[in-house]
């Protein structure tokens, strides 16, 4: 974790009240005293972020997948801005922190499986040709859910009884119609997070 905030200069708040996690306010921050500072940091994401996403999938309701899936989303924006020292977010940012580190994103689409987002830039719908799981799981599912609060198309979440890996491209079939979708594990791809962060 210490890697994460070395090359980032701690930022004082100008309210000292404000909680800056579970047990500590900015003004408890020691700018002088970057282990501390890393201490706090990593108490506020593990409680802020990962114990209410496993407070979900402990729950054992399937419709909580969707909301730990949101969280899981956060999670790698936040840990990619924080490891590429960025003041806000950044899809190639956000891609290659999934693609160095969580193997599984690497992997290729071939054919590139195609979505539909809104471009608003432009005011129409635009295709994209998704080539990679980490494109994939950013146009699907980080814009997808963070921006238009639902799953694209070619997306889906799917339980850890049917998806043993965090992601995978799978074939469906229902009657005359058939595609590709991008399936995603979130409880799975909670747990790699959390091995990550730790």
């Amino acid at each position: 974790m210490k890697k994460f905030l070395l090359h980032q200069k701690p930022l004082a708040n100008p309210n000292p009240e404000k909680t800056f996690c579970l047990r500590y306010y900015y003004k408890d921050l020691d700018p002088d005293n970057l282990n501390d500072v890393i201490a706090k940091f990593e108490e506020r994401i593990k409680y802020w972020f990962f114990k209410p996403a496993k407070d979900l999938i402990k729950k054992n309701i399937q419709a909580n997948n969707f909301f730990a899936l949101i969280i899981d989303c956060i999670i790698i924006d936040l840990l990619s801005q924080y490891w590429y020292g960025l003041p806000s977010s950044n899809k190639m940012k956000y891609n290659d922190f999934l693609k160095i580190f969580m193997r599984s994103f690497q992997s290729k689409i071939k054919p590139a499986l195609k979505c539909y987002p809104w471009n608003k830039n432009v005011n129409k719908w635009e295709e994209v040709k998704l080539q990679d799981y980490a494109q994939a799981f950013y146009h699907i599912f980080r814009c997808g859910l963070l921006h238009n609060a639902m799953i694209m198309d070619c997306g889906r979440i799917s339980g850890k009884s049917i998806l043993k890996k965090s992601i995978r491209l799978r074939s469906w079939k229902y009657g005359r119609k058939k595609g590709r979708e991008i399936a995603v594990n979130s409880i799975l791809l909670l747990k790699n997070l959390e091995s990550f962060f730790n």
